[in-house]
């Protein structure tokens, strides 16, 4: 996520939409890799790909498969995965993603949704999307492309699009 990012834009997508050529579309309209987060299900197919990685129970073959999973991954801004693990590439998701600094523990619920800037009265709704086979993508963004990401967004698949202005902290 930037660190000047003042807002973002997010889309929920069915396990049907294939969500790399989402965000390959997302970088050809000139959204930089850093600025994405995803959050998946653990029932969505990317997300079992990912669960493999944490085994040793995966076929010879899918080898180049994990590879390339593996790739798309680490060139994001972050990726969640509740009982998989998280990815985070940018350390302006690290606040979101994880509980505290002490602890390195995936934050699971509503309060990821709500430290990403998502106002709470939507937070459970998105959690019930994203608890089922269901994948989120969240856009760090300034305020006046927020509007044409989210286009690009549904463009490309999304059951549902918003954009939230996310408070900005002076040091």
């Amino acid at each position: 996520m930037s660190q000047t990012a003042t807002a973002a834009a997010y889309g929920v997508f069915s396990q049907g939409v294939p969500l790399q050529s989402v965000v390959a579309t997302l970088n050809q309209k000139g959204v930089q890799n850093q600025d994405i987060c995803v959050l998946l299900a653990p029932a969505h197919p990317i997300a079992a790909r990912m669960h493999e990685m944490n085994t040793d129970v995966y076929e010879p073959r899918s080898k180049a498969s994990l590879s390339r999973l593996v790739e798309w991954v680490s060139k994001l801004g972050a990726v969640s995965v509740p009982g998989v693990g998280v990815f985070i590439r940018s350390g302006a998701y690290m606040g979101a993603l994880m509980e505290s600094n002490e602890r390195s523990v995936l934050c699971r619920n509503w309060k990821t949704l709500s430290r990403l800037g998502i106002p709470e009265q939507d937070t459970a709704r998105l959690e019930n999307h994203i608890s089922g086979d269901s994948g989120m993508i969240y856009v760090a963004c300034e305020e006046s492309d927020s509007q044409r990401v989210a286009e690009i967004l549904k463009e490309t698949g999304a059951q549902e699009i918003s954009s939230v202005q996310l408070t900005v902290h002076n040091a």
